[in-house]
């Protein structure tokens, strides 16, 4: 039976969540059990006091579903659409998604994340085993066949001391996750907020409105094709782990904000370069050893920006990186990073004497720049100049020499490699 509204391959997993309505199951608890309502006959189909075993017989039950798309053939497989209102809920047995689901778990958000028990917020509570996870979505065998899943609106409280995982997604061949929010105890569990682990197959995984926190891997990333529209890792014991090389592969981070996390982002192994759109790096008191983004990678960063202000960035913001390339204006590097900023400008200000021809500038770029922009921003700097540069300077080269003042040769400038 066909999904209605939805075409494998063309309208995606987006289509897939506003396509199915009414709702296929509308879970909700009255503070003590929890309910599955059919969204079709409105009636409570089934209960329970572990919201993984109801959310499991649920999936048992949802329609069934075959087709063939990229080379898999998948047969009997549910799809559907899972609403849980906002609430409290234990989690003691995994969810389990199975191999070859097209399906979309939503919960409720009042845009309070990370608020337990807000009016408006789905909160999953887990208590169940070690190691255990929360929500999983395994690999039904060698390339296939693969889920497409859509999860979005939870807040995932992690407050006792055990490990486990709360996202596991490794057979997922299309996965959207928005408006996540995971919570634990710093340095303890859970070991993963979110764990991409699909080895070299070519996944494609968007991860939007993420906000993670007290875990030792808050996302750890071992597939390719990863997209993040904004992401919030806060007090982690690692906050990005890259393990794969081409994990960002035809994907990157459009926004990225590291905080007082031990370290902020670790790559494993040189690889394919990770763009990041913007980048904040926020830290109260003196940041960590060692430095918190480390290791290996091509960074390719839009816009840096970095809190407290006097924070030496210089020393410990960027370490053993084969190159990082800084868009912005705002740029930092620290042995051995090969430093890369490819656009720069600022205001220099000097004494002229009345003798003094030549001005120098230090452009900061890694190499000679193919554009040089110099503009006169006082009256003693408006005589006629021509402009050359080198690798480490612009030499702003007067035909008659300024006069002489104090800081009264005042020059706008911008360079371009």
């Amino acid at each position: 039976m066909p999904i209605p509204g939805y075409v494998p391959g063309k309208d995606g997993l987006r289509e897939l969540a506003r396509n199915l309505s009414p709702a296929s199951y509308i879970v909700f608890t009255d503070g003590s059990k929890y309910y599955a309502k059919n969204g079709s006959t409105g009636m409570i189909e089934f209960t329970d006091t572990d919201l993984g075993k109801l959310l499991n017989t649920v999936i048992s039950v949802l329609p069934k579903t075959s087709y063939t798309e990229i080379g898999e053939t998948v047969t009997n497989t549910p799809y559907g659409r899972i609403i849980i209102r906002e609430g409290m809920y234990n989690v003691y047995t995994p969810v389990v998604i199975p191999p070859g689901s097209m399906i979309s778990i939503e919960g409720c958000d009042s845009g309070a994340h990370g608020q337990t028990g807000t009016v408006g917020v789905t909160t999953l509570v887990y208590r169940g085993a070690n190691n255990g996870k929360m929500i999983d979505v395994p690999k039904g065998g060698y390339n296939y066949p693969h889920s497409k899943i859509r999860i979005e609106n939870l807040f995932i409280k992690w407050d006792q001391q055990l490990s486990g995982t709360a996202i596991n997604i490794v057979g997922a061949f299309t996965a959207y996750l928005r408006g996540i929010s995971i919570g634990g105890n710093r340095y303890a569990y859970p070991t993963y907020g979110i764990l991409l682990n699909a080895g070299s197959q070519e996944h494609i995984t968007v991860l939007e409105d993420i906000d993670i926190s007290g875990c030792q891997y808050a996302v750890y990333v071992n597939q390719e094709h990863i997209d993040i529209y904004g992401m919030s890792l806060t007090s982690n014991k690692y906050g990005l782990y890259v393990a794969w090389k081409g994990a960002f592969k035809r994907g990157g981070i459009r926004g990225l904000q590291l905080m007082n996390n031990n370290i902020d982002f670790y790559a494993t192994s040189d690889g394919d370069p990770i763009f990041i759109d913007v980048l904040m790096l926020e830290h109260s008191g003196a940041p960590p050893a060692p430095p918190v983004i480390t290791n290996g990678r091509k960074l390719v960063i839009g816009q840096l920006t970095f809190t407290p202000s006097n924070w030496n960035v210089i020393k410990y913001g960027f370490d053993n990186f084969s190159n990082v390339i800084l868009l912005s204006d705002r740029a930092s590097s620290h042995n051995p990073v090969t430093h890369l900023l490819v656009r720069n400008k600022g205001i220099a200000t000097f004494s002229g004497d009345g003798t003094t021809k030549q001005f120098t500038i230090a452009h900061g770029l890694a190499n000679q720049p193919s554009r040089v922009s110099v503009t006169p921003a006082s009256a003693d700097a408006s005589g006629s100049y021509y402009v050359t540069a080198d690798a480490t300077y612009i030499y702003v080269n007067y035909i008659t020499a300024p006069p002489a003042g104090s800081n009264n040769v005042v020059l706008f400038w911008s360079a371009e490699v």
